[in-house]
């Protein structure tokens, strides 16, 4: 098993650079270490998190086979200590993937979202570690394990049932096939969420379209604009540091709703960036529509009569005497001063509505 105070060398056959070496390293710094974004570029990722994967099933593989009777020490424990490499690259995968997103990058993300999928399934669907965890859960009373030793001990056990530990062969690698699948389309949601949020703008030409906006901001919308070539003024990219403070502090309502739909409608556009196709498939993956195995329901039982067997279900308000319930009525989402007060965060679509409306004259109190 691999030392818990240390992480375990590169594989020899792969061949890292001294940037992939560094992003593979424990983090140095203050509050327990910061990563090094410095020397993080796309190739040096992509190497870095090829091999740190290969370090966790290294390591998982070892768990599996210890000849040592299984404890939580060296199962459980062990099991979330292993892939602290992993851990540390995957953080710069996603901040890169997100934030740092160019063509390379991207085409990195596309060879690399599939990855820790697959070695995820192929830590659950090893029998031998699965038998290992499940002869650590059934000891656990004898054992004397803590309550928070068993809780994690059945969180582990629930985590890899839910990838279909203990399954056929054929339901696992249907299994492991949907869940590549959508790793693919997760990757292809971002990347199209990405294109439209660098393809597309609002610009605008007349001064007064900027009423209600300071004079730093004007000046970030007129770089916008040079930067992306326009013959325009001033532009408002599709992003949330542009969109936000136009929709909260533009006077000029048809600038809002031009903005607004911008925003709304990311991904959502007829193009090869549609993200509804891609939607469409991952809910009937995650639906199971077709020959999708039947997972185990982990569930607790929820209230019931049993007397009757139905202890997994729910009995209707009138058979527990509870007659009508009342239904509350919903009111639509404000932004107003009042809600911006107590620090109310609306979600981007309740904010269409209230931002569309003509802002409340100086002094006048929001609707209640």
């Amino acid at each position: 098993m691999t030392d818990r105070n240390g992480d375990q060398p590169a594989p020899r056959t792969l061949d890292l650079s001294p940037a992939a070496e560094a992003l593979l390293a424990p983090w140095t710094g203050p509050c327990g270490g910061t990563p090094p974004f410095d020397v993080a570029e796309p190739a040096s990722i992509e190497s870095a998190y090829r091999v740190a994967i290969a370090r966790k099933r290294e390591e998982v593989a070892a768990i599996a086979s210890d000849p040592a009777p299984p404890t939580f020490e060296n199962t459980i424990a062990a099991l979330e200590d292993a892939g602290r490499a992993l851990r540390r690259v995957d953080t710069l995968f996603r901040v890169f993937s997100s934030t740092r997103s160019s063509g390379e990058m991207r085409e990195v993300e596309t060879r690399l979202k599939p990855l820790l999928p697959a070695l995820e399934d192929e830590i659950a669907h090893d029998d031998a570690l699965f038998a290992r965890i499940r002869a650590v859960d059934q000891s656990a009373e004898q054992a004397g394990l803590t309550p928070e030793e068993i809780r994690l001990t059945r969180v582990v056990r629930d985590r890899l049932s839910l990838r279909g530990a203990g399954l056929e062969p054929g339901a696992r690698a249907r299994l492991a096939q949907i869940s590549g699948r959508i790793a693919e389309l997760s990757a292809a949601f971002s990347q199209n969420l990405l294109a439209d949020e660098e393809g597309q703008q609002v610009p605008l030409d007349d001064e007064a379209d900027l009423e209600g906006l300071d004079e730093e901001f004007r000046g970030v919308l007129a770089s916008a604009a040079v930067s992306r070539g326009l013959s325009a003024r001033w532009a408002v990219p599709s992003t949330r540091a542009h969109v936000m403070p136009v929709l909260i502090s533009s006077a000029r309502r048809e600038v809002r709703e031009r903005v607004w739909r911008m925003w709304v409608r990311r991904g959502g556009n007829p193009g090869a960036h549609d993200n509804r196709p891609v939607v469409a498939e991952i809910l009937r993956l995650r639906a199971g529509e077709g020959p999708a195995p039947r997972l185990p329901d982990l569930r607790p039982p929820r209230h019931g009569r049993p007397d009757r067997g139905d202890a997994g279900e729910r009995p209707r308000p009138r058979e527990a005497g509870l007659g009508r319930r009342r239904r509350r009525r919903s009111r639509p989402a404000r932004l107003d001063a009042g809600a911006r007060g107590r620090g109310r965060r609306l979600p981007d679509r309740a904010l269409g509505p209230a931002l569309l409306r003509e802002p409340a004259a100086p002094g006048t109190p929001g609707p209640r």
